[in-house]
């Protein structure tokens, strides 16, 4: 009898250990669906993925032979039982790899038109499930022939310009399978599937986007990065994540002029950058507002900044992978107007952001300090120049280093 109690309740955990799994729906073509790999089940890309992510996910194969992204393509994965069982998998986890069949030249001709649409709503189906998955979109591998089939040039110049207008529309994360495999025909002996190595490389780039330690950088314009040059390479979350690594994926979720007060002008509760950094599911969060809140408007409504800090904080706290937070201290202002105000700063902010990080047991990265006597690093009086950015990417390494 105690034997059976033992077998029962080693079922019951394993069981339950399986529904707790992340679920990860793999989406694709024949590519995802390992075609011409031997033994498939073995050593597609989802099945070597699942090894290398190992118990604690649950990774499903989606893929579809000929699938195409188009709806008037000549397989469109969306009218297909993959399609809707991928959806019914209720993941949340999401990799879409599709576009190489929409090369084909019956395809092709609706590419241009259609072409982003198709997959924008692809993307969009996933984004209402009630698990509200993170997304990947991968760019698609090289084809290695051309012709009124599957084609290299169509695939490289027609398909992914528009995988990545996708993609940046959506705020979804980019997995580029095309570098990996440019100029490696060797992986492809029919000059379109991978095979098995091809396909452990394939899962081997996907398991590294989904292990990465995930970094949110939430904010104003100064982690948005306005009135750089070059904003996206020289905003100190791109900086930041050059100098963390490959193990970190440092995302932007800054946005210019918003304030940590629900009643100010532009409250970042309210912004799609909040909701994104929410379902970035980050591990590290670094928050960095409070200037904005120094403006005359929104200063009349300081006694709610703690709470409304406090809320914001709580947001980040309560998601499941139980983040580090870390609150910086604004940067100094250089100027004083009924705008953005130096001592409203110094004197109002910066006193209620320490009792804020106090009283929720957050670290606090002293930004106020670094600058302090630096305007120089401040073309405009508020923003930093790139060398400024850097050091502030610089400064708040040395904190997700140190831990």
């Amino acid at each position: 009898m105690l034997k059976i109690l033992s077998i029962l309740t080693l079922l019951l955990f394993a069981c339950t250990s399986h529904a707790q799994a992340i679920r990860i729906a793999c989406v694709g073509d024949s590519i995802t669906y390992g075609a011409y790999i031997k033994n498939r089940e073995k050593d597609s890309y989802p099945a070597q993925l699942g090894k290398i992510l190992g118990d604690k996910y649950d990774v499903k194969n989606f893929g579809l032979n000929g699938a195409t992204t188009l709806f008037k393509g000549d397989i469109p994965y969306v009218k297909t039982k993959q399609y809707t069982d991928a959806l019914a998998f209720n993941p949340n986890i999401v990799v879409i790899k599709l576009g190489t069949n929409d090369s084909k030249e019956k395809n092709a001709r609706f590419v241009k038109k259609d072409f982003e649409k198709d997959l924008t709503t692809i993307i969009e189906s996933f984004k209402k499930l009630p698990t509200n998955p993170r997304i990947y979109l991968c760019i698609p591998v090289p084809a290695f022939q051309s012709g009124k089939s599957i084609d290299a040039d169509r695939v490289k110049y027609a398909i992914i310009p528009r995988v990545k207008n996708v993609a940046k529309a959506q705020k979804v994360e980019l997995i580029n399978l095309y570098e990996i495999f440019d100029g490696k025909g060797e992986f492809f002996p029919d000059k379109i599937h991978p095979n098995a190595q091809g396909a452990k490389i394939i899962a081997e780039k996907v398991s590294k986007h989904i292990l990465a330690i995930r970094v949110a950088c939430v904010g104003d314009s100064i982690t948005y990065g306005s009135r750089l040059v070059k904003r996206m390479a020289n905003c100190y979350p791109t900086r930041l994540g050059n100098i963390l690594g490959d193990k970190y994926n440092v995302q932007n979720f800054g946005k210019s002029g918003r304030t940590t007060l629900s009643k100010g002008d532009r409250p970042y509760i309210q912004t799609e950058e909040y909701k994104n950094a929410l379902n970035f599911a980050p591990h590290v969060v670094v928050i960095k507002l409070g200037t904005n809140d120094s403006k005359e408007k929104n200063i009349v409504h300081i006694d709610e900044f703690e709470n409304d800090m406090g809320n914001l904080i709580d947001s980040f706290k309560a998601l499941p992978t139980n983040p580090t937070i870390y609150l910086c201290i604004p940067v100094p202002a250089f100027l004083k107007s009924r705008d953005i105000d130096a001592d409203r700063v110094k004197n109002i902010i910066i006193p209620k952001v320490k009792n804020v990080a106090k009283k929720h047991g957050l670290k606090t990265i002293n930004l106020y300090d670094v600058f302090d006597g630096k305007g120089k690093l401040f073309p405009d009086k508020i923003h930093p120049n790139e060398e400024g950015a850097k050091i502030i990417a610089t400064e708040i390494s040395k904190h997700i280093i140190e831990k």
